[in-house]
């Protein structure tokens, strides 16, 4: 029997990789994205090993580890903890002598070393049953990948061959030219030109590094050596240095295959190879990628993606951290990117210039091949964590150069630790039906963990701590009275979207949890109420229509920001009148979405869901599903006020829908008897009218007919 295994990881493309990697050496495997889920798993069924990340939602990796320590059957489970956030040999060593951890992987790790770890922590008779390599009798073999680039253009062979990770030669060729490509598990390693024009040293006589009488002797060599390319001549003749060569041959291996990109006609075929040969200097896949896109992506393609993905909405992907740093982007593309946070659709994010809107295009295109972006219908409300630390792009750096450099602290694990949920206290009960081990001691933070370099001189890391603490607290009170505007340090008139979105930026990175995660659970509650006002304020005045109401109240009703319940009470003011904006723009996307946070913020208010039923119908006044939900949302707008002339009004809209006139007509009536200026009811009122016109005259040319 297989030995079965139990990872419990929040990162889904982990997750799912660890799965297909493990799964495919012949292991069991079950996944849970949380500490509760896998608290859950492992009380339904016997486990060999748990593979356990320790930063989880819900429940804590170092908690759900306990609990199962409890246990009979989990005192002496093999585990394997997986973390990127706590690194170094005093976690390792805590893991082991408190945990019982043997071992210890810090993301990013290899494949190769979790396969160890986990042949390592099973016993040899279940390491046994699951063999290292697959399974003797081969798989079919994968079809081969030849054809016509009419048919399939080069970027999408070149992204098959880099995602199926697979060895070997490309060859691609047209009007007698050939160009082969050296790739090793996806990743191109050399380019070679067995016909046509175009060398290394043309490509450096073109650029100026070489003579004429340099090109001619490195061409005698080249022919001498059958066509072999002999690069490295140029070395030897003193033409460039080293790490130049080196430098200018991969810039003209990714130019080439970036001219690649444009070839429109030709054929195509991958020789597969187990390990082909690397050439002398690695090729950034990343950068060709981009560049082939933007200097030959077709309009028609252009067209066609923006088509399918126009609505939908874009937000981070892992991917994003892996490539990022290897594409010189444009002006247009980074402020893009910036945008980018799983709330707006890239009709949202489309720039208005026609130039910057084309390389965006071009941009996205690449974003969504290197899976740096990914596409949901609905709003994306998470965003994949750095899994290593990242400078921080220019604007950043520069806004940062000017603050006091605060040092990032090392975290311990004893406060991961948190309360017990309801759905865990049930499962917990299960487990230790089971029988407790002998109790766990607490896991302290490691006193010998290094100081990091950017810490200030004198200063221990406890001083740190109070000190950003002290900072927080200071300004949680300096805003608790204050506006959006004032919120960030301006005023009305004074207001610049660029300098207030730095500063957003700027003290959402200060005051942001990560940095409070060793601090009381006050002090962390306090950091996250703060970075809910700024989103709040940032969301409001980054919105031009929220904006406007925003400034129209704040002197009438509110002349300083009230905290608490009163400033939700703003809140969803500025989101109603937001709506009914909308609502008259018959921006039905956009008055849903501020409908529904003055609804979420002030559950009481009748209207504000009657205006979201309208909203919601009229985004798809097709679909039963969306008509029933108006329906319901009316109801409850009624309940909440009986007297409510916008529900008795779109009531009327729906029934029209239906063709119920009279019923219709019944509820609209109800709407002026309580307004008699909704414009909305009379506008409906108009329709029937015209439709029992309509009935009269047919009725008419029955009878005389």
């Amino acid at each position: 029997m297989a030995p079965k295994i139990l990872i419990v990881e929040d990162f889904e493309k982990l997750r799912e990789a660890l799965k297909n990697f493990l799964a495919g050496r012949g292991y069991e495997v079950t996944l849970a994205p949380d500490g509760i889920e896998g608290l859950k798993a492992y009380a339904q069924t016997v486990f060999d090993l748990l593979i356990l990340d320790l930063r989880l939602p819900r429940l804590n990796g170092i908690e759900v580890l306990k609990k199962v320590r409890q246990t009979h059957r989990g005192s002496k489970l093999p585990v394997i903890i997986i973390s990127g956030a706590y690194k170094g040999e005093p976690y390792r060593e805590q893991a082991r002598k408190q945990l019982g951890v043997e071992h210890y992987l810090e993301k990013p790790f290899t494949y190769d070393a979790l396969l160890k770890a986990v042949q390592a922590s099973l016993k040899p008779a279940e390491t046994a049953a699951a063999p290292r390599e697959a399974p003797a009798a081969k798989p079919a073999a994968a079809p081969p990948l030849r054809g016509k680039l009419q048919a399939k253009p080069f970027d999408q062979v070149l992204v098959e061959v880099m995602k199926k990770q697979m060895s070997g030669f490309l060859s691609v060729a047209r009007n007698g030219e050939k160009k082969t490509i050296s790739f090793l598990a996806g990743a191109p390693r050399w380019l070679s030109l067995d016909q046509g024009e175009g060398n290394f040293g043309q490509y450096l006589l073109t650029q100026g590094k070489i003579s004429l009488q340099e090109y001619q002797a490195y061409e005698a060599r080249r022919k001498a050596a059958g066509g072999q390319d002999p690069t490295e001549l140029f070395v030897k003749m003193g033409c460039l240095k080293f790490e130049e060569y080196h430098r200018q041959l991969r810039q003209w291996a990714e130019d080439e295959l970036i001219g690649l990109f444009g070839w429109t006609e030709g054929e195509y075929g991958f020789q597969a190879q187990a390990a082909a040969a690397a050439g002398p200097a690695e090729i950034n896949l990343p950068r060709v990628i981009h560049q082939g896109f933007r200097r030959h992506f077709s309009p028609a393609r252009q067209g066609q993606l923006y088509q399918e993905v126009a609505r939908r909405y874009l937000a981070l992907a892992p991917g994003f951290y892996e490539h990022q740093m290897l594409l010189s982007l444009s002006q247009a593309e980074a402020v893009f990117l910036d945008a980018v946070d799983g709330t707006k659709t890239l009709l949202d994010l489309t720039p208005a210039d026609p130039d910057d809107s084309e390389e965006v295009i071009k941009g996205l295109q690449t974003f969504l091949v290197l899976e740096m972006l990914r596409l949901s219908p609905e709003p994306v409300s998470e965003v994949p964590p750095a899994p290593f630390p990242i400078r921080e792009a220019a604007a950043e750096a520069e806004a940062a150069a000017k603050a006091p450099a605060v040092a990032e602290e090392a975290e311990g694990f004893e406060d991961l630790a948190g309360d017990l949920s309801g759905a865990l206290t049930e499962v917990v009960d299960n487990l230790k039906q089971a029988g407790p081990a002998a109790p766990v001691a607490e896991l302290k933070p490691a006193a010998e963990a290094p100081v990091p370099a950017a810490a200030e001189p004198g200063a221990s890391e406890a001083d740190q701590q109070r000190r950003r603490e002290d900072e927080l607290l200071e300004f949680f009170e300096k805003i608790k009275d204050k506006n959006y505007y004032e919120i960030m340090g301006m005023t009305p008139q004074t207001f610049d979207f660029s300098r207030y979105k730095s500063r957003y930026f700027e003290l959402s990175k200060k005051f942001s949890p990560d940095k409070f995660l060793m601090s009381s659970g006050d002090i962390l509650a306090k950091s996250e109420e703060v970075l809910t006002r700024l989103a709040t304020a940032f969301n409001t005045l980054s919105n031009v229509v929220s904006k406007e109401k925003y400034d129209e109240l704040l002197p009438k009703k509110y002349p300083v920001l009230p905290g608490g319940k009163a400033q939700d009470k703003m809140q969803a003011e500025v989101a109603f009148q937001s709506g009914l904006a909308f609502l008259e723009m018959e921006d039905w996307d956009g008055a849903e979405k501020s409908l529904a946070e003055a609804a979420g913020l002030d559950p009481k208010n009748g209207d504000a869901l009657a205006h979201l039923a309208f909203a919601t119908f009229m985004k798809n006044r097709r679909s039963k599903t969306v008509q029933v939900k108006a329906n319901e949302l009316l109801t409850r707008a009624l309940k909440l006020k009986p007297q409510c002339a916008a529900a008795y009004a779109y009531r009327g809209t729906l029934l029209i829908q239906e063709e119920k006139y009279a019923l219709a007509e019944a509820e609209l009536s109800k709407a002026l008897r309580l307004n008699p200026r909704f414009r909305h009811a009379l506008k409906e009122m108009k329709l029937i009218e015209e439709h029992k016109q309509k009935e009269k005259k047919g009725l008419l040319g029955r009878l005389r007919g």
